[in-house]
């Protein structure tokens, strides 16, 4: 085992100088003065010395060309202002349309991530909601983003969800089915907001919920978190966008497999929206961003578009292939598979990039394994579960990297099972939980801490979500039941979920009036 190690260190892809233990960036203060250190810049610097199956997936010319600590002046009149889309970034929007096929629609870039686009776009669903009156809601999927959520809460918007549809085996949130969706719709709906594909790259059958959507009621919009998809658009062996299959309002990540760096991201509103509320749209995005956006960060993204535009499909048929690659050597491996999404009955396709994995031996534990991975060898997974593990292929990853993750994944899985976790039975979560109040309303109500295996049947708090990918387990507002209660009771000490209590031994409730 040790001589194996030692064999895969040799060859690890990067500097000669990584001699498989992580770089000491651990050790934040260092000898001598304090203020001498520089913790966060130390990690920086060491970023590319790591195998990166997770995001930022980044071009390495754009990388080369993006110096965050350059100048760029939103003082200078003479390119214009982004919150207003005037200037040179009227030109730029409309590229990025082009691009991206958003035919006749407009496309506007952003410098904080879908959390960002999120927040805008619900504030302009609440200028929308106010301005028509009546009773209006948003229909969404249950595992959205927690930008989502708060976004929701902040702006006042009322949500109810679709039906969850889960898998505790592998513990994969699943997307809804056309009838999952269409059964939900009602006289109030007039916001459809799905978030597709999953993390995992699982998708719904896109084009049929939106024409059967726009069927039953063409006045719904029709809102598509796809921060998982902005390479769709470049290549026709992936998946359909989702501004082509219909969407109204679609937003990227453009830092997760669009090739910009960290916190880019992209908003398209189809003509129809344009049409109807693009003025409406700017304003909302003016008064809910910063004033001082990064410059470099957009002109990355500009860069990004063009690079993806004339040879996106190409480096994009590299990518699958090693992805491609990995799989394969996998299938070999003992104690774990490859996840198959045709088996998933909501499932209609699946992103290629993403390689998903999972744990056939039982005494195997995701979480160890991309431990493990990432402390002996700098192999950095996307996801894990415990029972699953996610590798997101990105642009970094070549025939190097892929050889090498391959080597050490066996010589991880040689360590013996039982020096693993031994893992209880999985449990699911409810596919419907009951909302007392909406999110908004209960955040104002007096509120109390219990004990988590007392809490059947009072109203949630608070809310717990797991990260990654970033979904709600449960809400504020929300009434607990007692397989939430079982479900929450097993997730126990692990390191991905937030609570006010993170042992998970209480949760805070709403008073009893």
């Amino acid at each position: 085992m040790k001589n194996r190690m030692k064999k895969t260190r040799q060859n690890e892809p990067g500097n000669d100088d990584r001699r498989g233990k992580l770089p000491e960036h651990i050790r934040i203060i260092k000898e001598g003065n304090r203020q001498t250190s520089t913790p966060a810049l130390d990690i920086f610097r060491n970023y590319r010395k790591l195998v990166k199956w997770c995001t930022p997936s980044v071009l390495e010319e754009v990388m080369e060309s993006y110096n965050p600590y350059s100048e760029g002046s939103i003082s200078i009149r003479a390119t214009g202002k982004l919150q207003d889309n005037s200037g040179v970034y009227a030109e730029t929007h409309s590229l990025a349309a082009e691009a991206y096929k958003n035919v006749d629609g407009h496309s506007h870039y952003g410098c904080e991530g879908t959390t960002g686009a999120n927040r805008v776009l619900f504030d302009l669903i609440s200028r929308i909601f106010l301005d028509e009156g009546g009773r209006k809601r948003v229909l969404s999927a249950r595992n959205v983003h927690q930008s989502v959520v708060v976004s929701a809460r902040d702006k006042q918007v009322p949500v109810d969800y679709v039906m969850t549809r889960f898998d505790k085996e592998r513990g994969l949130f699943l997307p809804p089915t056309a009838d999952d969706v269409l059964s939900e719709i009602n006289n109030d709906t007039r916001v459809v907001l799905l978030s597709n594909p999953t993390y995992e790259g699982f998708s719904c059958d896109l084009r049929t919920i939106i024409e059967r959507i726009k069927r039953k009621n063409d006045r719904i919009l029709i809102y598509i978190d796809e921060a998982w998809g902005a390479h769709f658009p470049f290549n026709d062996r992936l998946l359909i966008s989702a501004i082509e299959a219909g969407a109204d309002f679609v937003v990227q990540s453009l830092h997760k497999q669009g090739g910009a760096p960290n916190s880019a991201n992209i908003t398209h509103l189809s003509k129809r929206v344009k049409d109807a509320y693009l003025k409406e749209y700017l304003k909302s995005y003016a008064e809910n961003t910063s004033t001082t956006y990064s410059v470099p960060l957009v002109a990355a993204m500009d860069l990004t578009r063009k690079i993806m535009y004339s040879e996106g499909k190409d480096r994009l048929d590299y990518m699958m292939a090693y992805a491609d690659m990995f799989r394969d050597a996998v299938r070999h491996m003992k104690g774990i598979d490859i996840i198959d999404p045709t088996k998933f009955p909501s499932v209609h396709s699946y992103d290629p990039t993403k390689v998903n994995l999972y744990m056939t031996d039982s005494r195997l534990k995701g979480d160890d394994i991309a431990e493990r991975l990432e402390k002996h060898f700098r192999v950095v997974t996307e996801k894990e579960e415990r029972r699953s593990l996610c590798f997101l292929t990105t642009f970094s990853i070549g025939l190097r990297e892929t050889e090498f993750t391959i080597n050490a994944l066996e010589e991880t899985l040689d360590v013996s099972p039982r020096d693993f976790m031994d893992e209880k039975e999985p449990l699911n979560l409810p596919q419907r939980v009951e909302k007392r109040y909406e999110t908004f309303e209960a955040q104002t109500m007096d509120k109390e801490q219990v004990p988590l295996d007392k809490s059947n049947g009072r109203v949630s708090g608070e809310n717990i979500k797991c990260y990654p990918p970033g979904i709600y387990i449960v809400q504020m507002g929300e009434v607990i039941n007692s397989q939430l209660i079982g479900y929450l009771l097993s997730q126990r000490c692990r390191d991905h979920f937030y609570a006010e209590d993170k042992s998970l031994r209480y949760i805070t409730v709403l008073k009893e009036r």
